[in-house]
């Protein structure tokens, strides 16, 4: 059914708020949220609405040389889901290492690696371990050491990699499985062998041999339950490892060379998608579903859109929705809806009105998209197979969006930034125009680059700029809206606070 909605003039929204604003304000129930402030040179943790506002850690970043192109910024991993810790360091837009700042949520600083060489922090996705990996030396070629660490006992870190020499892959490839189980390493000699290197966190190891054509194609897929899929070194199996029980299921290996595995979110079945030759562009894919009942394949040549290149490629391949029964693909051609649980197509759209721009799932049976030659979004079911408008046909240029978590709101950009209430029909803009007086923007700040519900709460978080850019936060009716910092994407710059 078509839902129409009701836009609220700009000039009605009260209470529009600079991110110096700050104070105290006993009735404010907004949620929390941090961000790092460059005029005060701190991290701020306050209130969305500006109220509660305090000073986690000082920190002083080093001045822009713009002449050079150069601009300092903030990365890292900012807090673990326990909320008890942040992290970061600084870096530049063109990357770097550095020293590692840790604080506690009380903003008491601890040392790790009482060094300048710092170049990935990581928090285990489901404890306060922190993986840092660290160049051993300032001098080429590059050599990195691994390392797991407690925040509670710094001075005794587990290592795990001593001098490694990455030159293929890079230190990117070293990573938590998403259980936190282990730390993975993932590694080619000069021969073109590939290896797997799992570590628990007391530093215990253990190895698989696993085939991949080039460095980003047939790396191992880990689902949410333990298990690992990948190619056996001799290409004559498909491995579902359970690295929990240690039941193994040897299928069938896919034709080609994998590109993409998505595992579904209960860790059931796995997608993999496979071309012919994996250093090239791939101009079509074959799809399989595996379990560890078997294997199917479920599409042949899938050719993919021209435009197209690695790795994005294959941001719309195998999404799963949250009850693991569907999970969508885009062709050059179509939208395709597979259903996990009789392994076939039970829908799809044409593309005929234009490239699929944007897609997500807005719940477990509702799957919404953007095509070009309209930018409507419209939400397709795929029970019924039935295509309806999620807002009124032409109103905005709809290019992103997002669900709020209760339902009740769609965030999405488009000729300004909107925020559309499902139940009462009216709409809101959000002003993403204003920037930070006196501090550098960086590029186009009507660009809407990512937007961030809270878990719990009717508040978002916009990004804007190409990739650097100012920071808003506006709660669900528009009536408070704030720019909070300059920053590029990235966890430790600014965020929800974890609920702990």
């Amino acid at each position: 059914m078509m839902k129409f909605f009701v836009r609220l003039s700009t000039s009605l929204i009260l209470g529009v708020l600079i991110f110096h604003f700050s104070g105290v304000n006993a009735q404010s129930s907004a949620p929390f949220l941090y961000y790092y402030n460059q005029a005060q040179g701190a991290f701020i943790i306050e209130r969305a609405d500006g109220s509660d506002s305090r000073i986690l850690a000082n920190f002083e970043i080093s001045p822009s040389q713009p002449d050079q192109e150069v601009h300092p910024i903030i990365v890292g991993p900012g807090w673990p889901p326990s909320g008890q810790w942040f992290a970061w360091r600084e870096s530049t837009n063109y990357g770097g290492v550095s020293s590692a700042h840790i604080v506690n949520k009380d903003g008491h600083a601890i040392t790790i690696l009482d060094d300048a060489y710092v170049a990935v922090m990581k928090w285990s996705p489901t404890d306060d371990k922190l993986l840092v990996t660290r160049r051993a030396s300032g001098e080429q070629p590059f050599w990195y050491d691994v390392y797991i660490i407690d925040p509670q006992n710094p001075d005794h870190p587990v290592q795990i990699r001593d001098s490694l020499q990455y030159n293929v892959p890079s230190y990117d490839y070293t990573d938590w499985t998403p259980d936190g189980r282990y730390v993975v390493q993932y590694s080619m000699d000069k021969l073109g062998d590939s290896k797997m290197e799992m570590a628990t966190v007391d530093g215990t190891i253990t190895t698989r041999d696993f085939y991949r054509s080039e460095i980003d194609c047939g790396i191992p897929a880990w689902s949410s339950d333990s298990k690992v899929a990948y190619v056996t070194a001799d290409r004559k199996a498909f491995i579902l490892e359970n690295t929990v029980t240690g039941e193994v299921s040897q299928l069938q290996p896919p034709t080609g060379n994998i590109q993409r595995m998505v595992w579904s979110p209960d860790g059931r079945n796995i997608l993999s998608f496979a071309s012919t030759d994996c250093s090239k562009f791939a101009e079509d894919l074959d799809m399989w579903l595996a379990s560890t009942q078997g294997i199917t394949l479920i599409a042949e040549h899938v050719k993919l859109p021209f435009s197209s290149t690695l790795p994005y490629q294959f941001l719309n391949l195998g999404e799963w929705s949250q009850d693991s029964h569907y999970a969508y693909f885009t062709s050059a051609d179509e939208l395709f809806v597979l259903d996990a649980f009789t392994k076939s197509i039970v829908s799809n759209v044409s593309q005929k009105k234009g490239d699929i721009i944007s897609i997500a799932w807005l719940s477990d049976n509702q799957l919404a998209f953007i095509q070009t030659a309209q930018y409507n979004l419209d939400a397709l079911d795929p029970d019924s197979q039935k295509i309806a408008p999620l807002l009124p046909e032409n109103t905005f240029l709809v290019q992103k969006f997002t669900l709020s978590p209760d339902a009740g709101y769609i965030a999405y950009s488009g000729q300004g930034f909107h925020i559309a209430n499902l139940q009462t029909q009216q709409t809101v803009d959000v002003d993403v125009s204003r920037g930070i007086p006196g501090e550098i923007n960086y590029g186009d700040n009507g660009y809407i680059r990512e937007i961030r519900w809270h878990p719990s709460e009717d508040w978002v978080i916009v990004e804007t700029g190409d990739h650097f850019g100012p920071v808003y936060v506006s709660n669900a009716d528009g009536s408070i809206q704030r720019t909070l910092t300059v920053c590029a994407s990235n966890p430790s710059c600014f965020g929800w606070l974890p609920e702990s």
